[in-house]
């Protein structure tokens, strides 16, 4: 009998993950669940350029599953999982065994538990849903505040400020983002804000919402109270454990997986953002968040789903791109001892390199994506470079003097 695969997430990781098992020689049965009523579509455009587009990006035609053999099920919930059984069990009741599971289950906004925040006019940002009510707030109100400045929150304020909105933003911390990208790259996002039009109000948290049956006003903890036609809220994300907690996985801050993405149960897997995995470099399980360790992740997870001898490593690349400036980071920049500054902060050009015991563990780059590009071998090995050599703009990151 042929065996059946089922990968339960439809996200840039499971699509990703079903499509290289077709590529890797699967020819068994393949079923993609996707718990949205939408054909699986990219993410990252929907706080950029893609908030005021109607059409959202796909990660393959409609045409392509079928042409693959993949049977891809919108709108499909998985609600329990019998690791016994290898039964994963759908909201409507229909149960489906597996031979090899996936989980690809990723996040799902944080929201905010304060008083008045079921208030309509509050809105959150993770689903193509989510989006088109952000949309539709910003063609009809003037004002918007939104609350929290990470990554989401930061391009969210970039894009309805390009809209012309009148933003203001909040977050509790003084330097949003230092602890993700450092403080260099944090405080000139904050400067770009500014000189773009944005009312920031930082190291100041929110505490209530205030309004009738819609959001009229934020009510912040130094007892200040901003008007708002509509809020935004950038909260972070929590990935999706309950299946596997509800399975008696193991989960400690994601669903816990070794170097080739298996779960502490026999045949499940689990990838992407809902997975905590081992980093040797830093001897700890870690869950990153992005979109390109989502793809990297799930080609190491599907071939080892065939049985196949491989191990992942990624360095983590990421970007962001916030009014005219574009971010790039490579390694888990937080974890440096040291950090070495490559080109010109007053130019807004420049790469802050992170280094860990004297060797390249991560980079952080500002208008810079040549270099950050050119650096990813040596994060990837962990390279001993000379810290003068990497503050040189002359000194080729490409150089033999650079791979060791």
């Amino acid at each position: 009998m042929p065996e059946t695969f089922v990968i339960v997430g439809a996200g840039a990781a499971g699509v990703t993950a079903a499509f290289t098992l077709r590529d890797a020689g699967f020819d068994g049965e393949l079923v993609l669940l996707g718990d949205e009523d939408e054909l699986p579509y990219e993410r990252p455009p929907l706080s950029k350029e893609g908030l005021n587009d109607p059409e959202l990006k796909l990660l393959r035609p409609s045409a392509a599953y079928e042409e693959a053999g993949i049977e891809l099920r919108v709108g499909a919930r998985a609600e329990e999982l019998d690791t016994r059984k290898q039964l994963v069990k759908l909201a409507e009741g229909e149960a489906i065994h597996y031979d090899r599971l996936l989980l690809a289950t990723g996040g799902r906004a944080r929201r905010l538990s304060l008083p008045g925040s079921d208030l309509e006019g509050i809105r959150y940002l993770r689903t193509a849903n989510d989006k088109e009510r952000i949309a539709a707030e910003a063609q009809t109100r003037t004002a918007v505040v939104v609350v929290g400045l990470g990554f989401i929150g930061s391009e969210l304020a970039a894009t309805l400020r390009t809209s012309e909105l009148e933003v203001t933003a909040l977050d509790p911390l003084e330097r949003p983002l230092a602890a993700a990208i450092g403080g260099e790259v944090a405080d000139i996002v904050l400067e770009l804000h500014r000189e773009h039009g944005v009312r920031l109000r930082t190291g100041e948290g929110v505490v209530a919402f205030r309004g009738k049956n819609r959001v009229e006003a934020v009510v912040t903890d130094t007892g200040d109270t901003v008007e708002a036609d509509f809020v935004v809220i950038g909260a972070g994300m929590l990935p999706n454990v309950e299946l596997a907690v509800g399975a008696g996985l193991r989960v400690d801050g994601g669903i816990v997986v070794d170097e080739r993405c298996r779960t502490s149960a026999p045949k499940v897997y689990a990838v992407g953002d809902v997975a905590a995995h081992f980093n040797p470099r830093h001897d700890r399980h870690v869950r990153v968040e992005h979109w390109d360790h989502a793809l990297q992740h799930a080609v190491v997870a599907a071939r080892a789903m065939l049985g196949k001898d491989v191990s992942y490593e990624c360095g983590y690349w990421f970007w962001s791109d916030i009014y005219d400036a574009n971010i790039q980071a490579a390694g888990l920049p937080g974890y440096a001892d040291e950090q070495v500054l490559r080109g010109s902060l007053a130019e807004r050009r420049f790469v802050v390199f992170g280094l860990t015991a004297g060797r390249v563990t991560s980079a952080v780059a500002l208008n810079n994506g040549r270099d950050l590009r050119r650096s990813l071998p040596l994060i990837h090995r962990a390279a001993e470079v000379d810290a003068s050599a990497l503050r040189d703009p002359a000194f080729d990151l490409r150089s033999s003097s650079a791979a060791s």
